[in-house]
């Protein structure tokens, strides 16, 4: 089975296949980010399962918004031993201002298809 086709199964959109061609280099695998958690750990879903990430030094050295980070829902060009490298364009973002600092953005989900409010 295609690559693109397996990726479909869990969200990948023809927008993120241009995106991909424009963004990955080297080694680099498609993912997408299912959790986060404490100390940047990230869980990420690729066509071969899941994988403890996290993002570049690059990354996290950049503080300077809330929007470099990854979030649940993104897709990401990953290095095989999780190491997130960057984070491909994001189609739809849902978001709030924070808790601890109401200046800055809290990403809550990307590229949601579907919501349901209640």
């Amino acid at each position: 089975m295609p690559l693109d086709v397996r990726l479909a199964e869990i969200g990948w959109h023809k927008d993120d296949q241009v995106a991909w061609g424009e963004t990955a280099r080297g080694d680099q695998i498609p993912a997408r980010v299912v959790g986060l958690h404490r100390n940047h750990i990230v869980d990420l879903l690729t066509v071969d399962g899941e994988l403890a990430g996290r993002p570049a030094g690059r990354m996290l050295q950049d503080r300077s918004s809330s929007t470099a980070m990854p979030a649940v829902g993104d897709w990401v060009a990953a290095l095989p031993d999780g190491t997130i490298q960057e984070i491909l364009p994001r189609r739809s973002t849902l978001a709030r201002r924070s808790a601890a600092d109401r200046d800055r953005i809290q990403i809550l989900a990307t590229n949601i298809d579907k919501a349901i409010v209640i």
